[in-house]
């Protein structure tokens, strides 16, 4: 996140979902989801490339993580933590 770059994920199990959903919400990354039984659907990879490259998309992505990035150079990891508190906040 610090480098300003946007992320697919593909969470696994524990916190991983967790996590994703709460960066995705950030606007800086793109899940990629699973079939019902926990298998790699290659309609759903494609689908989160198209949304990372889409025109918008990618616009939209790469403003929100750069403007990430610059608050975390500039605050370092109290805004990420801030900004955590906040979505967590939110979702509760």
């Amino acid at each position: 996140m610090s480098f300003g770059i946007p992320i697919l994920a593909m969470p696994i199990n524990h916190d991983q979902p967790l996590h994703s959903r709460l960066v995705e919400d950030l606007g800086i990354e793109v899940e990629i989801l699973r079939g019902e039984n926990g298998e790699i659907m290659k309609e759903e990879v494609a689908k989160g490339i198209r949304k990372v490259v889409e025109e918008r998309t990618r616009k939209q992505i790469n403003l929100t993580a750069m403007e990430l990035s610059e608050k975390i150079n500039l605050k370092g990891e109290k805004t990420i933590n801030e900004e955590i508190k906040k979505l967590l906040k939110l979702l509760c």
